[in-house]
């Protein structure tokens, strides 16, 4: 989610670790699901995906929107198997 929000507003790794104050490797990290988001990091997120113009609704909206395409997936993955 993470890494789409970022291609949304046009930014790099580097680019959204810089606005969070944070390493890219951070970044890069939680986009692959190898770390878990700290509560101080996600409000940062929030905050600065605001500042860009994506608040929390939307980003509640994309979620959703990314999570009904994975299980769509998913289900197609699974529609072959019998």
């Amino acid at each position: 989610m993470i890494k789409n929000l970022r291609n949304l507003v046009g930014w790099s790794q580097t680019d959204l670790a810089e606005k969070l104050d944070v390493h890219q490797t951070l970044v890069s990290k939680l986009e692959a699901g190898l770390v878990e988001l700290r509560t101080e990091t996600e409000e940062r997120l929030y905050k600065v995906f605001d500042d860009a113009g994506i608040g929390f609704d939307d980003v509640m909206l994309l979620q959703s929107v990314f999570s009904a395409s994975k299980l769509k997936a998913k289900k197609k993955d699974w529609s072959g198997v019998r």
